[in-house]
């Protein structure tokens, strides 16, 4: 009897397991919706149309998390966002993709890399006021800047100036109109025209140059260009002229080749884009530290420059100048990247 009240309590309680273990997909059908974004990787300076291939190349990271939202196409509010880690390639190129639940409707999306380092994204949760910007500098790398000192206004303006990080890039991948039928199975959501997403970075990269004669008394240089723009909308890449800034780049030096006394400090810097028809201009500084301890500057305008064909063809700026380093009482050393804590001496270089 024993035995049989066992066997029956060990049926009951199997058949209790089996209508309770209910194992279901990890994406159910109903308001899900496949979706899938290319990566546009084409990016001049940074992966391809290099001035000098045998130039120090900027380093380029592949993203890892993609953000996809879908809002409301009138106010811009987010109703729907998934972030896809996924990864692929196929001959278009390398793409991310995953499952976004949101409504039937009529939407707009906004998608963008979530994982960048000096790029900061503001109002995420607004699609129409969502915007990319990067933050000053430390105070630290500030105290380094000699041609900065005990100055606080860009030239001749009257508000202080806005030293800040290069942006890293921003791939954004943007679509105004976005039809989400009711289906009772898994959909993907494409472009009006029936195809993946693509984002394309909003960040621009440029190549600069400048000819140094004595170059080997020079122990670190960095770049500063004003009149660019500080942020950048997402979703109709905007540039915001109202937010004037100054970009803060470290410069790499070629020594001279055999039989010059000429070489040349180069850099990659990255911007948001130029401020158009700026009153003050476009200038660039270069400021060097000497092996003998003094601290050195040039200022070029290069507002013409963006209208030369090298810039506007491939983002080139070459300046057909040359700058003159004095030779000091002590000598040793030579050009070594970085930047270095700077001496409170400062001269302007006459070019």
């Amino acid at each position: 009897m024993n035995k049989l009240i066992r066997m029956t309590f060990a049926i009951v309680t199997l058949s209790i397991m089996t209508v309770s273990c209910d194992f279901r997909p990890l994406v159910e059908p109903g308001n899900t919706h496949y979706v899938r974004v290319y990566l546009d990787e084409h990016i001049l300076n940074t992966t391809e149309g290099f001035y000098n291939p045998e130039h120090v190349k900027p380093t380029y990271k592949r993203p890892e998390i993609m953000r996809v939202t879908l809002g409301d196409k009138s106010t811009g509010r987010v109703v729907a966002e998934r972030y896809l880690r996924n990864h692929g390639n196929d001959a278009r190129g390398h793409y991310y993709d995953g499952y976004i639940i949101c409504d039937p409707g009529e939407w707009s999306l906004l998608a963008w890399i979530f994982d960048t380092e000096a790029t900061q994204v503001s109002d995420p949760t607004d699609q129409h006021l969502s915007k990319a910007y990067t933050n000053r500098i430390a105070s630290h790398l500030m105290a380094g800047i000699s041609s900065r000192l005990n100055k606080t206004k860009t030239g001749g303006t009257s508000a202080p100036e806005k030293i800040v990080y290069e942006p890293d890039h921003l791939f954004v991948a943007r679509e105004p109109d976005v039809s989400i039928p009711y289906s009772a199975a898994i959909d993907t959501i494409r472009t009006p025209g029936g195809e993946y997403f693509t984002a394309s970075t909003i960040v621009e990269s440029w190549y600069i140059q400048v000819n140094v004669r004595g170059l080997e008394y020079v122990s670190s240089a960095l770049g500063l260009i004003t009149g660019l723009a500080g942020s950048k909308t997402l979703f109709d890449a905007g540039l915001d002229s109202d937010d004037p800034v100054t970009d803060y780049f470290e410069m790499t030096a070629r020594k001279a080749p055999e039989g010059s006394d000429t070489g040349v400090i180069y850099a990659t810097f990255n911007t948001f884009g130029r401020i158009p028809d700026t009153s003050s201009g476009l200038e660039v500084t270069f400021d060097f530290q000497t092996n003998y301890g003094k601290a050195l500057s040039a200022r070029i305008d290069i507002t013409e420059e963006f209208r030369k064909e090298d810039a506007v063809k491939h983002r080139w700026i070459i300046l057909d100048k040359t700058i003159e380093i004095p030779k000091g009482e002590s000598g040793g050393g030579g050009f070594s990247p970085g930047v270095n804590d700077w001496n409170d001496i400062n001269t302007d270089l006459i070019i």
